[in-house]
Parts: structure tokens; C-alpha cells; sequence
């Protein structure tokens, strides 16, 4: 365990590293680490970092090369945008053929349960990919109200892309909402 513990301390930041690793070395050498003990050092790294200010630098990153991230984007989401889109044409319209077609490979997949949590949040993981990198959220208090302002300035792939993951989303969503009321 404290060597698990030893390497989720390489997530955080180096200047953070520098400041604080010494100590929490020493933290996980005189203690019993647990499993809980690995998850809050593995949960809090992002936070870390994003107080450092290097969530930014990753985002400009994937900000200059929107091409990359929208093909990656893509390939995340197509997988899930084949299966509803046969299913609606199965379900929905009335034509088998396609559905029935890749039903026998698919359906190992789909019925386990990580091949289905995959398929759900896969629309969600391309869109924040898309989209994200490309936004601007500000938030403050202006003469005494909590004032909010977005800024985006898309590529038309990520757009695509963004379009694309979100109506997934949509669908998904009402096709979930008409099973479970």
C-alpha cells in the first residue's frame, strides 16, 4: 500500500511536491496506510493541481490542437452513436436490419456492466472534450450580485463533435425517462 501510496504522490504537481512531499512521505512511512488513505491522496492530486494553475495549461494544450481532441472526441462517442442510432432505426422506425446485424457482437458488450457504463458516459466524456477546452466560465460578485458570463470560441470539428455528444445525451436521457416512468 505505501508504495501505491508513493506513486499516486507523482500525480500532484512538482512545485507542490517540492513544498509538501516530504511530509506526507513521512505521513505514509510512520502510518497504516489503508485503501481509503490511497483514494484521498489519488481524489485530491486534480485539486492540487488545479490550485498550482496546471489544469489551465492543460486545457490551453488541448486548446491548441482542437483537430486531435475532436478526433479523439469522436472516437470515443462513436461507438455509443452507432448503437442508438441503430436502435432507433430499429425501434423507432422499424428497421431491423442494421441492429440485427450487429446485435450478436454487440450484446456481450453492452450487457456487461462496464461495457454499459462506457456506452452511457462516453456522450458526456466527448463533450467536455469538445467543448470544454474551447469555454470560458466567469464567475464573481459585481456591485453585490453573483454575476456569471460564458465565452466560447469553437472549432467547427469540436462543434460537430460537441452537437454530436450532446443530442446523444438528449436521447439517451428521454429514452431513459420513458423506460423508468
Amino acid at each position: 500500500m505505501k508504495t501505491l501510496m508513493r506513486i499516486a504522490l507523482r500525480l500532484y504537481p512538482t512545485p507542490w511536491r517540492r513544498r509538501y512531499g516530504n511530509e506526507v512521505r513521512q505521513l505514509i512511512d510512520d502510518g497504516h496506510a489503508s485503501p481509503f488513505d490511497l483514494a484521498d491522496l489519488v481524489a485530491h492530486a486534480p485539486l492540487a493541481a488545479t490550485v498550482r494553475g496546471e489544469l489551465s495549461t492543460v486545457k490551453s494544450h488541448l486548446a491548441t490542437h482542437p483537430t486531435r481532441v475532436a478526433v479523439v472526441a469522436l472516437a470515443i462517442v462513436l461507438p455509443t452513436a452507432v448503437l442508438v442510432v441503430v436502435s432507433v432505426l430499429k425501434y423507432v422506425l422499424g428497421v431491423p436490419g442494421p441492429f440485427d446485424s450487429i446485435e450478436p457482437g454487440a450484446t456481450p458488450f453492452v450487457t456487461h456492466p462496464i461495457g454499459e457504463t462506457v456506452l452511457i458516459l462516453a456522450p458526456y466524456v466527448a463533450f467536455g472534450l469538445a467543448v470544454v477546452p474551447f469555454t470560458r466560465l466567469r464567475v464573481g460578485w459585481t456591485e453585490g450580485r453573483l454575476a456569471a458570463r460564458a465565452e466560447a470560441s469553437v472549432p467547427l470539428t469540436s462543434l460537430v463533435v460537441g452537437v454530436m455528444s450532446a443530442a446523444l445525451i438528449v436521447v439517451m436521457a428521454i429514452y431513459w425517462i420513458a423506460e423508468n416512468l
